[in-house]
């Protein structure tokens, strides 16, 4: 297989759909016609590009780019098997990996977040911004966008120009930029020390980074929940420990973390970091006082991360009244 004219390596922390459009775009050549000659098939994007399930994809484009496979591999969702979930779940929704809402050529969900200056600055797409905890760019200490700010779709990076909307051409190193809450931030770089370094945290013991990432995730599901129990425990955190009014967009009971907008995740993370503060003592208090017990907080997970459960189980058993 020849090596294209102009070979773009992936940078730090790339996904592979951001990579794979920047190489077609340096050689002049459609996106479209350039994934139809890489993959020999038609329908390339009708399906999450940043976990292809043919590897030979992968290594087809790291040969034409004389980048190495190991490189190339660290641009899918594969690199984070292990690191932040156990093992990749074929076409199904992986846990911790935002939505697409692939549908034919489109995208339906705001899975596909950005960071305005990392854009102008850097030019590429990053793959940790398809994780659910990740809803701010701490570089430049502002929440991430995952739609265009002038007209609302989703970002579809195939489907326009690069950085521009495909509806309205909007310019997306343009958008404003978006605050973001102090706790949501410490909580979001503890994440990322975690999985970048295998660094542990001593005031949330846990066993690695993965273990960690589990019960941050269990604990923004059962907040997300629409309970009157767990709008209660939400209110109290927002009481006791300071903050803005966490409100979510529409009637989402049952939508999974990996769906939701980046701002209803960001707020998740708000309140996720208040309630892991002095762990688990401020989430007992909470509960307790919003009357918030083991049945309200348990009763819709799955397989619960085992120091939530036994926090719940040991200390929010049985009403005092």
């Amino acid at each position: 297989m020849t090596m294209l004219p102009v070979r773009p390596k992936p940078q730090v922390d790339e996904s592979f759909t951001s990579w794979l459009i920047r190489v077609a775009n340096a050689n002049g050549i459609p996106v479209g016609t350039f994934c139809h000659f890489l993959s020999k098939h038609q329908h390339f994007f009708t399906r999450d590009t940043d976990r292809p399930t043919d590897k030979q994809i992968v290594c087809d484009l790291a040969r034409l780019t004389g980048t190495p496979i190991s490189a190339a591999a660290e641009t899918t969702i594969h690199l984070l098997e292990r690191r932040v979930f156990p093992m990749l779940k074929p076409n199904n929704v992986q846990q911790m990996i935002t939505v697409l809402g692939v549908y034919h050529r489109t995208h339906r969900k705001y899975g596909q977040a950005f960071c305005p200056q990392c854009l102008a600055d850097e030019g590429y797409y990053r793959l940790s911004w398809r994780l659910v905890f990740i809803t701010q760019c701490t570089t430049h200490s502002q929440r991430l966008h995952d739609r265009c700010c002038q007209c609302g779709e989703p970002v579809c990076l195939h489907r326009s120009p690069w950085h521009t909307c495909h509806s309205c051409g909007f310019d997306r190193r343009e958008a404003e930029a978006l605050p973001i809450d102090s706790h949501a931030e410490r909580l979001q770089k503890r994440l990322e020390q975690g999985f970048r370094t295998g660094t542990l945290f001593w005031d949330v013991p846990m066993p690695s980074p993965q273990s960690y990432a589990k019960l941050v995730y269990d604990l923004m599901s059962i907040l997300h929940h629409r309970a009157p129990r767990v709008a209660r425990l939400r209110e109290v955190i927002r009481e006791m420990s300071g903050g803005p009014e966490f409100s979510f967009e529409g009637e989402q009971k049952s939508q999974r973390l990996e769906s939701l907008s980046c701002e209803d995740r960001h707020k998740l993370m708000a309140i996720a970091g208040r309630a892991l503060q002095d762990w688990p003592w401020r989430l007992i208090a909470y509960a307790m006082r919003a009357d918030c017990w083991h049945s309200f907080l348990l009763k819709d997970l799955n397989n619960p991360h085992p120091a939530l459960s036994e926090t719940a189980t040991r200390y929010l058993t049985f009403s005092p009244n």
